[in-house]
């Protein structure tokens, strides 16, 4: 038993105009899902740049903390150090003047 032309072990085969929209549906369905995809990276994009500029402002915050930090160390030791000269002097003041 032989197939008829349009026929394939039997089963009918589409026409070209159906393999053609076949194929248009089937790159539709793809392209879709591409554009899903791009959509969910867009926003995983989005979320990831938004995450940047908060860490990018916490370490602009922390920069400038560290630096009012060191300034207010910096101005401890000079007190520190300035008293520590004025108890030196006077111990040697007080020092030479019961010496003599």
């Amino acid at each position: 038993m032989s197939d008829s032309p349009g026929q394939y072990n039997g089963q009918p085969q589409p026409s070209r105009l159906e393999q053609i929209e076949l194929l248009l549906l089937q790159t539709t369905a793809s392209l879709n899902r591409v554009s899903q995809q791009q959509e969910v990276n867009t926003q995983a994009i989005t979320q990831l740049g938004d995450k940047i500029d908060r860490l990018a402002d916490r370490q602009d915050s922390f920069q400038v903390q560290l630096e009012e930090s060191i300034s207010e160390l910096i101005k401890t030791i000079d007190y520190a150090v300035d008293r520590t000269e004025e108890l030196v002097r006077r111990f040697l003041e007080q020092s030479s003047n019961g010496n003599e």
